[in-house]
């Protein structure tokens, strides 16, 4: 049997869900999702690197950071040269340009470091503190 280190969900072994979101999770029989958590920089990129690329948790402490590195130069690459900060309408969102640019050049995860995820992998995060 393959062990993993991630946790597919199931809304009954989650730690302490508030009880309307464990209901929402529970109606909606297509959502799928994962329970995972690291605590370093750059927290946000480790742990979706760690359930959207199996190989991840595989690699070196330093490579793991080199591709968050990567990701994020690429991404802000991909704002200006591709114009996803246009496409992804962040002006919309009362997003400045220049605060998606300096978060993504930082170690920082804020709401900007999600909804920029979001929406570049086409998919949905959902953060439950649980500390």
């Amino acid at each position: 049997e393959n062990s993993k280190l991630i946790l597919k969900g199931k809304v009954n072994e989650l730690d302490n869900l508030p009880t309307n979101l464990a209901n929402l999770l529970n109606e909606n029989e297509l959502f799928d999702f994962n329970k995972y958590g690291v605590q370093n920089e750059n927290s946000l990129y480790h742990s979706v690197l760690h359930i959207l690329d199996e190989n991840y948790c595989f690699k070196t402490i330093d490579e793991q950071n080199n591709t968050v590195n990567e990701i994020k130069r690429n991404l802000v690459v991909e704002l200006s040269e591709n114009n996803l900060y246009k496409l992804f309408k962040f002006s919309k969102l009362k997003i400045k340009y220049e605060d998606v640019v300096k978060e993504l050049n930082s170690n920082i995860n804020n709401i900007i470091s999600i909804i920029v995820l979001e929406k570049y992998l086409n998919k949905n995060i959902l953060i439950y503190d649980i500390i």
